[in-house]
């Protein structure tokens, strides 16, 4: 079939189809997969918001430690 007769659906499947199994793609993807997995807090596992560096060098939210201290120090009396 040529490029006359194909739909353009059928050309874009098709140009899709021819790009994502280049290696480079993968590769790219797999990259960026791993960058937002870095970013993302431990705590709420979205993109950290204002992220908030701890003594033992682990990375938060600001928002999410503050909370979970609070959280914390709320049940050290308590058994």
């Amino acid at each position: 079939m040529d490029r006359i007769t194909k739909t353009p659906l059928k050309r874009r499947k098709d140009k899709i189809a021819s790009i994502t199994g280049h290696p480079n793609v993968i590769e790219a993807a797999a990259k960026l997969s791993a960058l937002v997995e870095s970013v993302k807090c431990s705590i709420c596992l979205e993109i950290m918001i204002q992220p908030a560096r701890i003594k033992c060098g682990h990375t938060f939210c600001t928002l999410c430690i503050e909370n979970t201290i609070q959280f914390n120090k709320a049940d050290e009396g308590t058994l």
